[in-house]
């Protein structure tokens, strides 16, 4: 142990030994990618854009045998030095560091490419698996206090609030958003972006959210905060975000405008046929379509929620080609209403049968 290192604590005795560090969390039982091609680049407009292909690379055969011998008096002549010195070499996980011969890692870098198939259209956002762990946090306390406030003997019990003045009861929301977003922006603080490099569809949710909550009553500093974590983990999660842009793209904006609790209903039934993955996922749907639908009965809060989307860019909801070439392979959920076997085959074509190769991680 160096002088300056802090003891990690045991394995055994974690709770959650699979997603003890970020590394881990990336190659948990293996995932498959495309290789990244340059940077990310950044817009003007806003957002992060990461360009990528698709190949094989031949793996490589390796005799460990033939660097034991160099490899353990290397070892030795290394712990010596370091123990002389008082020093450890830990990787930035804090676990020990391996040394690898340098011919090892010219062969790896020697190595070609093979059947290269550039996507056709770049990826939206930066993958961080810390940020997502924080977020999910933030999402799991939302989604307890939905199922908890849309349950019907809470809402018998709660029914005295309606019978609040509006000013009051927008005090009592202001309230509970302050406490949610306040603890939103204590965990995920760490890693949360910047607005301008979110997606359009997570920039037009701390948008649309901004102005809907100031329209209401709620004070700049709490709608704001809201609008952002609201957006922060709609950004962490492709697969919400995807899934919205999918069912805002069946709205007919009008018709959202005109009789709102009928356009929520329609959109929600679309969702529940093409949502395949989750039957937890609906039921949490239906229960938010349900308090949303029992809000917009308030003359007050109708007013608020048409008057924003008058205001806001509802296209920035919808997808645009570079999110419908990326669900057009994604299982679980009928995009578009198109089963998955439809879309393989359509992304097949698109690459007139050659479509970029996956890497998987191990």
């Amino acid at each position: 142990m160096s002088l300056l290192s802090i003891l990690d604590t045991p394995q055994e005795a974690l709770a959650n030994k699979s997603f003890n560090t970020q590394e881990s969390q990336i190659i948990n039982e293996g995932q498959f990618t495309y290789f990244y091609d340059g940077k990310p680049v950044y817009p003007p407009e806003g957002g992060i854009l990461v360009y990528k292909y698709g190949g094989i690379i031949k793996p490589l055969n390796i005799d460990p045998s033939k660097y034991e011998e160099a490899g353990n008096k290397c070892l030795a002549e290394l712990k010596e030095l370091l123990k002389k010195y008082d020093f450890d070499i830990l990787g930035k996980d804090r676990q020990p560091c391996m040394i690898i011969p340098n011919e090892i890692i010219r062969l790896e870098n020697s190595q070609k490419i093979e059947d290269r198939v550039d996507l056709l259209y770049p990826e939206k956002g930066w993958p961080d698996p810390l940020a997502i762990s924080l977020t999910n946090k933030v999402k799991r306390y939302l989604k307890e206090d939905i199922m908890f406030f849309s349950y019907k003997w809470t809402m018998i019990a709660f029914s005295m609030f309606l019978f609040l003045p509006f000013k009051i009861k927008i005090k009592i929301l202001e309230k509970w958003l302050d406490g949610w977003s306040g603890f939103g922006d204590f965990v995920t603080l760490p890693r949360r972006l910047e607005p301008k490099f979110y997606t359009e569809f997570s920039r037009e949710t701390l948008n649309f959210t901004h102005k809907f909550l100031k329209h209401l009553g709620i004070s700049e500093e709490v709608a704001y905060k809201t609008g952002w974590i609201s957006a922060e983990m709609i950004e962490r999660d492709n697969a919400y975000r995807w899934r919205g842009e999918d069912l805002a793209t069946e709205v007919i904006l009008e018709n959202l405008i005109k009789s709102p609790q009928k356009e929520i209903d329609r959109i929600i039934e679309i969702f529940k046929q093409r949502e395949l993955r989750s039957r937890k996922v609906i039921k949490t749907a239906e229960r938010f379509a349900r308090l949303l639908k029992l809000a917009l009965y308030h003359p007050k809060i109708r007013k608020a929620f048409v008057q924003t989307l008058k205001e806001i860019n509802f296209k920035n909801f919808q997808f645009d080609d570079i999110d419908k070439h990326q669900v057009m392979k994604y299982h679980g959920y009928n995009f578009f209403g198109i089963p998955i076997e439809a879309r393989e085959q359509a992304w097949s074509n698109l690459y007139s049968g050659n479509p970029p190769k996956m890497v998987y991680i191990s």
